[in-house]
């Protein structure tokens, strides 16, 4: 992960307080690099389950699907935050069912005011990021 990937991480997780997003504790320097100490998400990766055990029920896709929006819609809404990189690898699965999503190093973070590295916000700007992992 480079550094700017990092600092983008910390900069959304640290501000970011919701059920369906990964709870960020916070960063240390170590011998290796930067190490962000986050929240256990003991289920593994959406990417996994689908790899382990193939297409999963309906209703289960439902509840997973129902969690996202949550979670994007505090993105959107109340941080202003694009997440730009949604995948099954990118959503972590909880012991009880629910999912969170994580890896934010490629999100951008929009502004109704123009800042180094903020976009102004309009109705159309989420439609115009560009998506998907570098």
């Amino acid at each position: 992960m480079c550094a700017s990937s990092i600092v983008q991480e910390i900069k959304v997780l640290s501000q970011a307080h919701h059920p369906n997003l990964v709870q960020y504790y916070g960063a240390r320097r170590s011998a290796t690099g930067v190490e962000l100490l986050m929240e256990y998400v003991s289920g593994g990766s959406l990417e996994q389950l689908l790899e382990a055990c193939g297409p999963i029920r309906e209703a289960v896709a439902q509840r997973y699907i129902c969690d996202l929006l949550d979670g994007l819609i505090y993105l959107h809404n109340v941080m202003h935050v694009c997440h730009r990189d949604i995948k099954p690898g990118n959503v972590l699965l909880t012991s009880d069912g629910r999912c969170k999503l994580t890896d934010f190093g490629v999100s951008k973070m929009l502004s109704s005011h123009n800042d180094e590295d903020e976009e102004e916000l309009n109705e159309n700007t989420f439609m115009h990021t560009v998506v998907g992992t570098p």
